[in-house]
This record gives structure tokens, sequence and C-alpha cells, in this order.
């Protein structure tokens, strides 16, 4: 999902702007326009590419963070164990912030207990070389099998309503669970909970 996003977002900045480069070169070519017509419709069409830009900037800040958040509230969960991560890509935000995009190959447990390999995208801390195998959450709803993410822990943590959800999870047979520690810092970061209580210490003494 996070690579149709980002490819989305590329398509409106990139078509506003070829928009108004041909709409700007039909403008100059037309000499029944007035030269103040003229300057007021190319100021227009400046305007359109600096509200799609700014509107490009607030979907790629708020997305995909909107709906894993609504997924989680209406229980669109699933476990997963990490088979293989790979870097997939380097993406860069509106402001040039760099990330990777992983590809996660995940054995998953939906809430109906069934199990199933699943690979899907998401945007990575650029400075993070590996990610640790272990169990996350992602979204995952069966009607609309792509639309797959990453849940931050603090977000279950702070869902008071999925945690009969998390038990159902916790208590299934022959599924291993080893939860490793998963959080939003410029891009997802994941940590061993030993890795996690180490720089704690450290950052403590």
């Amino acid at each position: 999902m996070q690579l149709k996003i980002y490819r989305r977002i590329n398509q409106l900045i990139i078509g506003s702007m070829i928009g108004v480069l041909v709409g700007t070169a039909i403008l100059l070519t037309r000499k029944d326009l007035s030269e103040s017509s003229r300057n007021i419709m190319i100021a227009s069409l400046i305007i359109i590419v600096v509200v799609a830009f700014f509107g490009a900037k607030m979907l790629e800040n708020n997305w995909d963070k909107r709906m894993i958040q609504k997924m989680a509230l209406n229980q669109q969960i699933a476990l997963a164990n990490i088979i293989e991560t790979t870097r997939f890509m380097i993406i860069r935000d509106t402001s040039f912030r760099k990330y990777i995009l992983w590809e996660f190959k995940v054995m998953m447990l939906d809430r109906q207990g069934n199990k199933r390999e699943a690979t899907f995208y998401d945007k990575v801390n650029a400075s993070l070389l590996e990610i640790p195998k272990g169990t996350i959450y992602m979204t995952y709803d069966p009607d609309k099998p792509d639309r797959m993410f990453v849940i931050p822990n603090v977000i279950i943590s702070h869902i008071p309503t999925l945690m009969p959800v998390v038990k159902k999870f916790e208590s299934t047979k022959n599924f291993h669970i080893k939860y490793i520690n998963v959080y939003y810092d410029g891009g997802l970061v994941f940590k061993t909970f030993k890795e996690t209580l180490k720089e704690q210490k450290e950052a403590a003494s």
C-alpha cells in the first residue's frame, strides 16, 4: 500500500506540473488575450501547482497514519511473523527527506485463525540497516487485502477494544510469538526488546 501511496502522490505532483506547463504554453501562444488576462491565468495555474504541492504534502504526512488508525479502531488487524525483509527502493517526500521502502514477507494470522503468507511494502527509517525477525501487528481487511501496513506497538496498546483480539491471537496454538518493538521515528523503526532495553539503560546512565 505504501508503494501505491507513493506513486499516487507523485502522479498528483507531476500531473499538476505538466498541466501548468501545457496551460502556460497555450496561453502564451494565444494572441486574442490581453497581457493582463494572460498574466492572471498564468498566476492561477501557478496557484493550482502550489495547492497541489501542499495537498500532496498533507497526504504523505497523514494518509497512511489515518488509515492505520482507522483500521486498528475497526479491529481490522492481523498478527504476523516476519519471514524475510528486503530493501526495495529509496523514496523521498516533498521535503526531500529520505526513506527506504522495504519488502516484507510474513506469515500472517488473521482474526479467523487462518494462516497464510503475504507480501507488502512499508516505509522505514532510512538509517535502519536491518529488520529483526519477530512478531508484529499489521492492518488487514479481507475485503481490501492490498491495505497492509505495519502497526506501531503504541497504537495497539492505546486502543482498549483491541485487547480481546490480542488475547485471542496470543492463545492460538502452533503460532510462535516473539514480539519486536515497532515505532515511528522518521519512518518505521524495528528493534528487539533487548536492544530497546539496552538503549534505555545507556541513556539513563
